[in-house]
């Protein structure tokens, strides 16, 4: 097939939200989620089921943001055994938050916050470190009758991430994960966590640290803070990657997608890139943030770039290769129980603050669902308190800030070039785009496309911008093309790299993402389930803003491009990953 120049854009009448992949589009009707977590909660008790069915205007079950679980109602979480490993037995683990000992409050933020001023790990003395070491001293002496205790601490990363609780009143799972909770939700778990700390030392203002891993301007930041690597501190955890230790750079890519020969200048420039990928041009808040989850929604899949590349990344690098699931840091039930997940986290909220200041459309959700959506959590008297996602947008208002560090210019900076050796990489894609197969939207009755080692396919680029986003008063020059991977079936309890190249059919495993090509990864690693759902696998929806791109590579005027999707598993190989089809679509 010959690649054909680009029609103008044109506007049409497309309901730009009416997708197979898509969970609901923001009501904007809804101005106020206050009522609703009663409503539900009062439904339930009673139950009235209709309120699980009964469609609502924006897609989501009950037009509601997501508001706490019935505690009363928690259950197991459960892995399967892992492929590939017939001897290991299925876990089931037990997470459930301790019952609050006094009625459940609304958290009040104070009007003159202590600031706590969170520093990179590789910068901190040796004195901050021996106070950081004693407070999670303390912290882990708590009996396990305290929910500020250690592994209290932790469980509630697993309840809420396993599917230890169902939504309130209904079936489906309560996930803080895989949508646009996944940020609010862990600000506001950092930042409990830090007042439990700053309480049991002694300090209003300690703070946590952050590993500063995306940091490539020295040897430092993007390995393994050693302060978290000391054989019997309290930061140490013993179910860590011991390949991985310092001074190895972190990669933000699985580590065996390419050869595991790959130099430390090649790590750098892939690492550079995946984080211009994923913040830079992730500019719109669905895309970088995750997408809706609303009240009675079912398991969410289309996470935001922030989320499924780097920080699944570094999970995924940390945890121990000789543990049966990744433990400690490489499974989401087990993550918090290793220290350094704070600090791997603080680097994840610190870079969303980065995002928010790139500016253009990059900017926190405004849909009420978004905005009102509520979760619990102990604080640092050791009460169960419920807060609202808006109340963690503005970090100051939390007394929170950052050491500021050089090493994010680096990568806002990035100038990802062209794999050809011409100025674009138009010469390099039509000698092999005859044989390459078209693969379209998914519909209702396509059948799964099995991706082997890689996947190659044309996409049509879109030739109307729907009327729905010309009515917002956004231009032209203001949208985002957007490359969907629609229904990608991965295995749920084994890490799997999906990495993603634009007019590079040749595109494989040692293909540098350092390249302009490269639009991105979605990283999975494994996590327990609930009772009820699907152990094997998960359906997930992979999103890539891939204009930079397209004006890198000097194609913006075709109407057809390449799309190459690589797969690398981190167990068996006879595990397949599939999907149902890729759509580029205006954002």
């Amino acid at each position: 097939m010959a690649l054909t120049p680009r029609p103008p854009l044109v506007s049409c009448n497309i309901d730009a939200n009416n997708k197979p992949c898509e969970q609901g589009k923001e009501n904007e009707s809804e101005k106020n989620g206050g009522g609703r977590r009663d409503l539900i909660q009062a439904a339930s008790m009673v139950g009235l089921s209709f309120l699980a069915v009964s469609p609502s205007p924006n897609g989501s079950a009950w037009g509601a943001p997501v508001v706490p679980p019935d505690l009363n109602t928690c259950g197991p979480a459960t892995v399967t055994t892992p492929p590939g490993v017939p001897s290991a037995p299925a876990t089931s683990v037990s997470c459930c938050l301790l019952p609050p000992t006094k009625p459940i409050i609304d958290y009040e933020l104070p009007s003159k916050p202590k600031i706590h001023r969170r520093r990179p790990a590789h910068k901190v003395d040796d004195d901050y470190i021996s106070k950081y070491n004693k407070a999670y001293e303390l912290m882990k002496a708590l009996p396990s009758s305290d929910p500020r205790s250690f592994m209290r601490q932790a469980d509630i990363h697993c309840a809420f991430c396993n599917g230890a609780y169902n939504q309130l009143g209904s079936t489906n799972k309560l996930q803080v994960h895989f949508s646009w909770l996944f940020l609010p939700w862990h600000r506001w778990y950092l930042y409990f966590h830090e007042q439990i700390l700053a309480k049991l030392i002694g300090d209003p203002k300690f703070s946590l640290v952050y590993w500063n891993w995306d940091n490539q301007a020295n040897v430092g930041g993007n390995i393994m803070p050693t302060m978290f690597t000391q054989e019997g501190s309290a930061l140490y955890d013993a179910k860590r990657n011991q390949n991985h230790l310092p001074p190895i750079l972190n990669t933000l890519a699985l580590t065996d997608l390419a050869s595991n020969a790959l130099t430390n200048k090649q790590i750098i420039q892939d690492n550079l890139n995946i984080m211009y990928q994923s913040i830079v041009t992730a500019s719109t808040p669905d895309l970088f943030m995750g997408k809706k989850y609303s009240a009675g929604d079912p398991e969410p899949n289309i996470g935001g770039t922030l989320e499924n590349a780097p920080h699944t990344a570094i999970h995924a690098w940390t945890g121990s290769d000789k543990e049966t699931y990744l433990e400690d840091m490489g499974n989401f039930y087990s993550a918090a129980r290793d220290p350094i997940f704070f600090a791997h986290h603080s680097n994840v909220d610190r870079l969303w603050a980065v995002w928010n200041t790139i500016g253009g459309r990059r900017r926190d959700h405004t849909d009420p669902d978004f905005l009102n959506a509520e979760f619990l959590f102990y604080d640092e008297n050791g009460c169960m308190v419920r807060v609202k996602a808006k109340d963690a947008l503005d970090n100051s208002k939390l007394g929170v800030t950052y050491i500021k560090v050089n090493g994010d210019q680096l990568w806002l900076n990035y100038e990802p070039q062209p794999l050809s050796t011409t100025t674009t990489s138009k010469q390099v894609v039509p000698r092999s785009m005859d044989d390459i197969p078209e693969l379209g939207p998914a519909s209702q009755d396509t059948s799964p496309t099995k991706i082997d080692k890689k996947f190659v396919s044309l996409v049509k680029r879109p030739t109307a911008v729907p009327q729905e986003l010309l009515d917002k008063g956004l231009e032209e020059e203001d949208l985002e093309e957007v490359l969907v991977l629609e229904y990608v079936e991965v295995p749920r309890n084994v890490a799997t790299h999906i990495a993603v190249f634009i007019n590079l059919p040749q595109a494989d495993a040692t293909t540098p993402l350092s390249c302009a090509e490269y639009v991105g990864s979605f990283i999975n690693i494994p996590h327990l389930v609930g009772e009820g759902m699907d152990m094997s696998s998960r359906s997930v929806c992979a999103r890539f803003g891939i204009s930079d791109n397209l004006q890198r590579l000097g194609i913006t005027d075709l109407s057809t491009i390449s799309v190459t999707v690589v797969a690398k598993l981190g167990g068996s190989e006879e595990i397949p990953i599939s999907l149902k089809g890729i759509k580029i679509e205006y954002e």
